[in-house]
């Protein structure tokens, strides 16, 4: 089988954004290369790169945009693939859809927002800016995709809704428009191998994740303020000042700006650190959360998102706009769990039990076999 994978970034940096609709787009490429028995080959499909040479990323082809519309149309239908994977959806996908009017085609909803998360996002304020909303906040329109359905159904190409989490149903019918009752569950694949069982010997509270507005990375600084015993580790990229970000300045010497990791340093810190931070005001089924209960790592968040915080951790509450008044409740999270290590161990193992069970390999492709089923997708695997 062709696997077509359309996304508008791919967890390189060479291609620009490292985010979770990038990871998605890398882990499924990453599983069906690495065992050829799978029998699917993987092209990337880019709307938001442009050239006219194809890319590689992850040892696969990536086909950008070109400035003529019919070389382009001439090159995406020469791939032949039997099968589109879209990881989520932006407008700008449509195109490219309507290019391949009769290739079955799943959306995968990642990240759906309700009318009420876009009003979240778009409610987030720095401190000292509360007059203007920062930069990266604005949700992008993905209502168009019920014309992508109903044009699917004119043309009689199979199309078909797939999440990775049943919460994200309730948000699916406000996000694109359309009703989430054949929506089918297609797991992550949460491969991230644990490095070791031993923990920092100070307390150590990991944070994961771009340092975007929509993070509110300043969270975290007030909290590793009033938290001196503890050491905060951010693994992310840069903040963007020049676009409206946020400007880390005069930051506790507790709160250490480490930058993006690769795999293997990002397994390291989030196996040895007491705890994983999220200070986000909105989220779909972060990826850092689940990595980190992969390493036994328990929660504390402002987002609850399926209740796997509250459940493997502690959730602090909604604290929307600048989200400064969830600063108390942080601190006593983390205090309550840095002083309770059977809690910890607890929590921590539930949280990986629950995570091999629900967001493996094996969880993926046997919700992508079902897709491929309801679509009529063949999909021979060798013997």
């Amino acid at each position: 089988m062709k696997l077509g994978i359309v996304a508008n970034e791919f967890f390189d940096p060479a291609l620009g954004r490292m985010g979770g609709f990038g990871w998605a787009a890398r882990q499924v490429a990453r599983c069906f290369s690495d065992d050829p028995s799978l029998g699917v080959e993987v092209t990337f499909f880019s709307r938001e790169h442009r050239g006219e040479e194809d890319l590689l990323s992850h040892g696969r082809p990536l086909i950008p945009v070109h400035q003529s519309r019919a070389s382009y149309l001439a090159r995406v239908r020469r791939e032949k693939v039997d099968l589109l994977l879209s990881v989520d959806y932006r407008r700008a996908y449509m195109a490219l859809f309507m290019y391949l009017p009769r290739t079955p085609l799943i959306v995968w909803a990642r990240d759906p927002r309700s009318d009420r998360d876009q009003a979240r996002a778009a409610a987030i304020r720095i401190p000292g800016s509360e007059n203007a909303p920062p930069a990266g906040v604005r949700s992008p329109d993905t209502t168009s995709l019920r014309h992508v359905a109903r044009a699917s159904q004119v043309l009689r190409r199979p199309f078909a809704l797939a999440h990775t989490d049943d919460f994200l149903l309730e948000r699916i019918p406000g996000a694109y428009s359309l009703s989430a009752k054949r929506s089918l569950p297609l797991p992550n694949i949460i491969d991230l191998e644990p490095i070791g069982r031993l923990r920092y010997r100070k307390p150590t509270v990991a944070f994961l994740g771009r340092l975007d507005p929509i993070k509110r990375p300043w969270i975290l600084a007030e909290v590793a303020e009033r938290l001196p015993h503890v050491d905060f580790l951010v693994m992310g990229a840069d903040y963007q000042p020049d676009r409206g970000g946020w400007r880390p300045e005069g930051l506790p010497s507790n709160l250490h700006l480490l930058g993006h990791k690769g795999e293997a340093e990002k397994a390291e810190i989030l196996s040895q650190s007491w705890l994983a931070a999220n200070t986000s005001v909105h989220e779909g089924l972060a990826i850092s959360l689940l990595e980190a209960l992969r390493c036994e790592t328990p929660l504390v968040a402002s987002v609850d998102p399926g209740r796997v915080v509250s459940r493997f951790g502690r959730y602090v509450g909604d604290f929307p706009g600048t989200g400064m008044e969830s600063v108390p409740a942080f601190v006593d999270a983390i205090n309550e769990l840095i002083a309770d290590d059977d809690l910890r161990n607890q929590l921590g193992r539930e949280g990986r039990d629950w995570v091999e069970a629900h967001h493996s390999r094996d969880a993926f492709l046997a919700g992508f076999e079902g897709l491929c089923g309801t679509l009529g997708v063949r999909w021979s695997k060798a013997p």
